[in-house]
């Protein structure tokens, strides 16, 4: 079930949360606070790639809600993110959490929401790279070269 996947993905994000059982459910609980994320089995939302997990704000069963899987763990990712990489170039963060994101996909076959332009496969890369390596003018000519001008 995909809340399942998502649950133990985000239980993964060590330090900021770790594995528990409760009546035999893996969830993951914060180590922050002590919230705990529990999957919510329901074969017709999976059934359409939807999945939802209940939150127990501070471990607490009183104060429990429920919500989107993906939802949660972009939160999640996020605060792990900024723990990670706290003080680093803002470039770094960004990097490596486009490759998290990936990787969630892969692993959980959800979407993190991130609010930021994703960079397009294919030369974009290759011409950024080569501009913080040369020069933009450097890479200007070249181009013009490649291309009869």
């Amino acid at each position: 079930m995909k809340s399942e996947r998502v649950v133990s993905f985000i239980s993964n994000l060590v330090p900021s949360y770790q594995s528990r059982l409760i009546n035999e459910v893996a969830c993951a609980e914060s180590l922050d606070d002590g919230t705990l994320i529990i999957p919510i089995i329901d074969e017709q939302a999976d059934a359409v790639g939807d999945a939802w997990v209940s939150i127990r704000w501070q471990g607490d069963p009183a104060r429990q809600a429920e919500v989107q899987a993906d939802s949660v763990a972009t939160i999640a990712v996020v605060r792990h993110m900024r723990l990670h990489y706290a003080g680093q170039p803002l470039e770094r963060m960004a990097r490596e959490m486009e490759a998290l994101a990936q990787h969630y996909e892969f692993k959980t076959g959800g979407s993190l929401y991130l609010p930021y332009e994703r960079a397009p496969a294919g030369v974009l890369p290759v011409v950024r790279t080569a501009v913080a390596r040369l020069g933009e003018s450097a890479v200007i000519e070249v181009l013009k070269k490649a291309a009869g001008i």
